[in-house]
């Protein structure tokens, strides 16, 4: 069984996705330290390079790993980034999590 390296948190929070020219207002379904799943209108296609803005979190390059109705973003941050965005993430997003 594989088991993730970083937790995944059920959140709904705003980030923007730039594919090239075109900017995209989206909600996380969940995120977590390396990734996260977001609702979409349209689909992204798999291997799209983009650029994601965290609001509170800043912005980091990242690519599609599935689209769809909830479409799948890989970060392509180091390590080091990936385990400094996952406490952040536990720290900052604990208001959104549900009791």
């Amino acid at each position: 069984m594989e088991r993730r390296r970083f937790a995944r948190h059920a959140v709904a929070v705003p980030v923007r996705v730039k594919d090239g020219a075109r900017e995209v207002a989206l909600e996380t379904v969940d995120i977590s330290g390396g990734g996260m799943s977001l609702k979409m209108e349209s689909a992204l296609l798999a291997g799209t390079k983009v650029k994601v803005v965290i609001e509170g979190f800043g912005e980091f390059d990242g690519s599609v790993v599935d689209g769809g109705q909830v479409g799948r973003l890989a970060l392509d941050i180091s390590e080091d980034e990936k385990a400094k965005l996952a406490d952040d993430i536990v720290r900052k997003l604990a208001d959104y999590m549900p009791v």
